[in-house]
């Protein structure tokens, strides 16, 4: 049977286009290692029109032992980790440290991430994993506030403030779901402590500059939005 030009265009008419998927608006370039046997160093590399300022990247281990059954999958996320910075928008920007990859594996990816204007791209459950991240810090931060605040408030001794943050790091990394938590944890307490037990300056003085400190981190957190 013959079909005329006319009814097939008919028929395609009636069909639904096909749209074509669009671009990621972040990606991962892979350089090669700069000496034999090294690791590829690893750039963010932002294509789209917002900056970026979290992204989840999934990545194969390279193991000894048995080969794990999926891909790992690590956050950098610009409002806790003084390492990683926002990436504007068509500017790049590399990955703090390498990693060890199984070369016959899938390469390294970027499977989400999120945006200044609040905004995110990629996968639903790495992208809640961000958020709840980042929720998790503002808890961890404000507690660290409050405590410092009571100390000075009631004029704690040295030994006995860097006893109770010890105590609340302690109890909080024992609590915590995953080891993405324990980071935050350590992100919001081991700076003020090593602070406060390394200051010659008076303790008053020296827990009121932590609390400034951490109260900025708790500003430039909140500014990037995304928060549970």
């Amino acid at each position: 049977m013959r079909i005329t030009l006319a009814i097939l265009a008919m028929i395609l008419s009636g069909m639904p286009a096909l749209r074509a998927q669009a671009p990621a608006p972040v990606s991962l370039v892979l350089n090669p290692p700069a000496a034999p046997g090294g690791t590829p160093s690893l750039v963010v590399n932002n294509t789209g029109t917002v900056t970026v300022t979290a992204v989840a990247l999934s990545h194969w281990l390279l193991t000894t032992g048995a080969p794990p059954k999926s891909p790992a999958v690590m956050l950098l996320d610009a409002a806790l980790q003084p390492s990683w910075q926002p990436v504007l928008a068509g500017q790049q920007a590399a990955v703090p440290f390498g990693l060890a990859t199984d070369p016959m594996r899938p390469a390294p990816a970027i499977i989400a991430a999120l945006f200044i204007d609040g905004s995110s791209w990629g996968d639903a459950s790495s992208i809640k994993h961000l958020v709840a991240q980042r929720g998790y810090a503002l808890q961890r931060l404000t507690e660290a506030v409050q405590d410092l605040q009571q100390a000075l408030a009631q004029g704690t001794s040295r030994d006995a403030v860097v006893s109770q943050i010890q105590s609340s790091l302690n109890q909080s990394i024992a609590a915590a779901a995953n080891a993405d938590d324990r980071m935050a944890v350590r992100m919001a307490r081991n700076i003020g402590l090593r602070n406060i037990e390394n200051a010659t300056a008076p303790l008053a003085q020296v827990l009121g500059a932590e609390i400034d400190s951490l109260k900025a981190r708790l500003v430039k957190l909140r500014s990037y939005g995304n928060l549970p």
